[in-house]
């Protein structure tokens, strides 16, 4: 993890130095803030990789930062006392990696932390610079969805690996399993509503950039990355109207 910048949002003192001391041995660069405004104003210089957030002295809309967290791209994770199943379906909807439950113990956020980030088995590291994604590119450098110069939809990181990965094995079923252990670094059972939240998102990004890429559901299997049937019948219309207009040619 020593390429990977971590900003902690945590206004207890005491906590905030526990955190960064069981984070340090990992490698990872840390920056520690006090306050939703303080993370803000330290984005205006550098986004980091993860963001770790104790929301409950938190005077801002927390829902909304993190929905803002999401769209930049970057990977959060939550330590609360208040992990309840409706607040981790509030925080996994917006993109949130994982909730950690308070009392904390050191060694499993620590574990928490650098599965997320550790060698993928079984991934190839990119060295093309886009990948193509149906009318869209896949981005390796901003991790982002592009579609020409026009448009621009950044993903977060498990997100680009999961598209990634999609994309790897398009036209093929990809399991539950595999998505756990290559994308999130866990088992399906630990991470089965992230991976849904995750393949939701997903999907509405690859809508709005308009990539006519769709991933399919296969009951019982996993996942699979096909063209839009919608775009497939737009192109056959007119592919069909193009051959009409030839035999109105050819006739005249």
């Amino acid at each position: 993890m020593k390429d990977i910048s971590v900003l902690l949002v945590e206004d207890d003192r005491d906590l905030r130095q526990a955190i960064m001391a069981c984070l340090l041995p990992l490698g990872a660069r840390i920056d520690p803030v006090n306050s939703i405004p303080d993370a803000r104003r330290r984005f205006q210089r550098t986004a980091p990789n993860l963001l770790i957030l104790d929301p409950i002295a938190q005077t801002e809309d927390v829902l909304s930062f993190l929905s803002e967290l999401d769209s930049l791209g970057i990977d959060t994770i939550i330590v609360t006392d208040q992990a309840d199943t409706a607040n981790c379906i509030d925080f996994f909807q917006r993109g949130v990696l994982d909730v950690v439950p308070k009392p904390l113990d050191m060694r499993e956020l620590a574990l928490r932390v650098a599965r997320f980030y550790k060698p993928k088995r079984n991934t190839t590291i990119p060295t093309q610079v886009e990948m193509p994604c149906g009318a869209a590119v896949l981005d390796i450098t901003t991790r982002s969805l592009r579609n020409g110069h026009k448009k621009q939809i950044a993903l977060t990181g498990s997100e680009f690996r999961l598209l990634y990965l999609l994309i790897q094995t398009e036209a093929r079923v990809v399991d539950r399993q595999e998505i756990a252990r290559t994308v999130m670094g866990q088992s399906q059972e630990a991470m089965s509503r992230s991976i849904d939240v995750m393949i939701s998102k997903l999907r509405r990004k690859l809508e709005d950039i308009g990539s006519e890429r769709h991933i399919r559901s296969v009951r019982s299997e996993g996942y699979m990355l096909i063209g839009d049937e919608r775009a497939t019948q737009r192109h056959g219309r007119t592919s069909s109207l193009t051959h009409e207009s030839r035999d109105l040619v050819s006739t005249t």
